[in-house]
């Protein structure tokens, strides 16, 4: 009996993540790794960090440099490169996508045609709610700080097919410290 109770309070006490889901493309968003807060039940801001990251890094293959020597391989190719990343763009494989606000303002337009949609078939009643506080969202928040954001889709979504996810940087403590902005009705949420 002891060992069932050991058992039953470790399985409670278990880490369980979710990771958000883009419900057009399925691909990785995001996860609630990162601290997040929900936005206005809207939109959630996850806040992320800059890391070095090593590019390139040795795992041993180098040392067959002498054997493959004849075939032009070297083990240079840069052991110090490096390269700073934000945590998660890293972690969900983001993918930036550049757009010019006119043309950024076509995909929203055109994305939240398609999520409205996809809301009315769940959830009729929020259609109209999400509207009016997605536009407020974008009067107050995306359209004044536009040219300080950088634009992300998931894995490999260069034409938007899910949503445009956002990153601004804040100032704190003299950091720099990004932030992450995902759209709440566009994503699928499952626990891992």
């Amino acid at each position: 009996q002891l060992f069932r109770k050991f058992v039953q309070s470790s399985k409670e006490s278990e880490l369980i993540m979710k990771v958000y889901y883009d419900i057009f493309t399925g691909k990785e968003a995001g996860s609630d790794t990162f601290p997040s807060t929900l936005i206005d039940d809207l939109i959630y801001e996850l806040k992320g960090r800059y890391y070095t990251k090593k590019l390139n890094e040795d795992f041993g293959v180098s040392s067959n440099v002498d054997e493959d020597a004849a075939e032009g391989a070297t083990a240079d190719g840069g052991a110090d490169a490096s390269q700073t990343v934000i945590d998660f763009v890293d972690n969900h494989q983001l993918t930036q996508i550049f757009r010019s606000k006119k043309d950024y303002l076509v995909d929203l337009k055109s994305y939240m045609k398609k999520l409205s949609e996809k809301i009315k078939e769940s959830n009729p009643t929020r259609v109209k709610v999400f509207q009016e506080k997605a536009n407020n969202f974008f009067k107050t928040f995306v359209n004044p700080n536009f040219d300080k954001l950088q634009l992300f889709g998931t894995d490999g979504d260069y034409d938007a097919e899910g949503q445009i996810m956002f990153v601004l940087d804040k100032e704190e403590n003299g950091v720099s410290v990004p932030y992450l902005y995902i759209w709440k009705d566009g994503i699928e949420e499952r626990k891992c």
